[in-house]
């Protein structure tokens, strides 16, 4: 970066900034925010849809990881074994990560 291009990437960044503030305090006050709404759903099933059936999907996730990992034993290098693993933790992390609305 060329001497005197430091100003301008600072206000830019600034300004990116003041951007996402604004964004957030008018969200603010038209009462955007990251609380959930009460549910009509019996607490049974809201404990299975929200808790249950993602714990068993990303068990499911990692159990298919596992199978494929077996069958494949021979063709692949042992240090790829954690790479395949992280797959199932990131597509769980991603649909189900707390705070994040289902």
């Amino acid at each position: 970066m060329p001497l005197g291009d430091e100003r301008s990437s600072l206000q830019s960044q600034f300004l990116a900034v003041r951007k996402f503030a604004t964004a957030s305090a008018t969200a603010a006050e038209n009462g955007i925010d990251d609380i959930p709404l009460p549910s009509n759903k019996p607490a049974l099933q809201r404990f299975i849809l929200e808790s249950a059936l993602p714990m068993a999907t990303s068990l499911l996730l990692v159990g298919v990881a596992t199978i494929g990992l077996l069958l494949t034993d021979r063709l692949f290098p042992a240090n790829l074994v954690p790479i395949v693993y992280l797959i199932p933790v990131i597509i769980a992390a991603t649909r189900w990560a707390p705070g994040r609305p289902s």
